[in-house]
């Protein structure tokens, strides 16, 4: 827990000199010798293909919507619960329901203030406003399939265990705290879930989706392993990276980083031979956050950072539970509150895996 916390710290007070050196969202990954998973899908110059590629290789496959109803920006409002219900293919439907419980598929034919959030970094510049509401994410029916299932043999290529993503989104206060907000966490997550779930699916591969409630595998133990994913990607993003701090061992820029044979449980449990673990943080300015940057630019002539993305995913072998590739990513913006923001940070976050 100790080194946890310094990390975080560290990387607290280090990220604004990183943001703002940088362009405003950079990736970099990191592979081990002999780390490749095994390509089962490539594009036409022999490539992985992006999740935007796999996108618009399902393009024109979504289900057509037909909504029960259109509703202006008056009628999302108080009272009223807004979802986000995912589709195959990438594609959604947003649901809107009254305080009765009634919900029923919408397009909205207008912006709506009432989802609106004061800050920097609002969600999304789409033309079309059902692209900027925040609500409850639902996976799709295809994926919730994959949810604390065992993958049976007989599937192409490699089996892959998504790990639950460790999200959180929260505002940040005047006084630079970090307040974490419920739905926007709950919708990233849904979101990163998603998109990864059918990327890897349309590759090819045999997918499962870790869950408590399927109890193959026993919470302790899975949340154990999330949580040294943390502390094991902090120390990667700190150590590995930053010559400053580079560990004696990886000056010659081997990588071998490990979660132990304690990931052997996964695979047992779910017959994966691959383990995804993401790890992501998302702030966002409050107005009084944007007044305190507004002012000290224009009375002390100094900078306060605002909002950032930081976050990082490695792909694990679940029989030595050696970390194969890890990808970090930072962002002076970006969002993960909204579909098409959600859709690019995930994109961000698997560029070059080595499947």
């Amino acid at each position: 827990m100790l080194l946890s916390r310094v990390l975080s710290l560290f990387i607290a007070f280090t990220l604004p000199i990183m943001v703002s050196a940088c362009a405003p969202t950079f990736t970099e990954s990191k592979t081990a010798s002999g780390g490749s998973a095994g390509t089962v899908a490539a594009t036409s110059n022999g490539e992985t293909p992006s999740l935007s590629d796999i996108r618009d290789m399902n393009e024109g496959s979504a289900p057509t919507i037909q909504p029960a109803k259109e509703v202006t920006e008056g009628e999302i409002g108080a009272g009223n619960e807004i979802r986000i219900k995912m589709l195959p293919g990438f594609g959604k439907e947003t649901w809107l329901c009254d305080a009765d419980g009634d919900c029923a598929p919408v397009h909205v034919n207008a912006a709506t203030n009432a989802n609106d959030i004061s800050g920097e970094r609002k969600p999304g510049t789409s033309a079309r406003p059902a692209d900027n509401i925040i609500g409850d994410v639902e996976l799709s029916d295809e994926t919730l399939k994959l949810v604390g299932k065992k993958i049976d043999g007989g599937l192409n290529g490699k089996k892959i265990l998504i790990m639950t993503p460790d999200v959180e989104l929260s505002l940040l206060t005047a006084g630079g705290l970090t307040e974490p907000h419920a739905l926007w966490t709950s919708a990233a997550k849904g979101y990163v879930t998603e998109f990864m779930a059918q990327y890897f699916t349309d590759m090819g591969y045999g997918v499962a989706i870790h869950s408590d409630d399927a109890q193959l595998v026993s919470t302790e133990i899975a949340q154990d392993l999330i949580d040294l994913h943390e502390d094991v990607g902090k120390s990667i993003f700190l150590y590995q990276y930053n010559t400053l701090f580079q560990l004696p061992t990886k000056k010659d820029g081997s990588f071998n980083w490990k979660l132990g044979k304690t990931a052997q449980e996964l695979k047992k449990a779910y017959g994966a031979d691959l383990g995804v673990f993401v790890y992501m943080r998302d702030s966002y300015s409050s107005g009084s956050r944007v007044a305190a940057q507004f002012l000290a630019a224009a009375i002390l002539g100094v900078g306060i950072q605002g909002g950032q993305q930081v976050g990082f995913i490695s792909l694990v072998d679940l029989e030595t539970g050696n970390i194969l590739w890890y990808n970090r990513l930072v962002s002076g913006g970006g969002d993960l509150r909204t579909f098409e923001p959600a859709f690019d940070a995930t994109e961000n976050l698997l560029e070059d895996i080595p499947l």
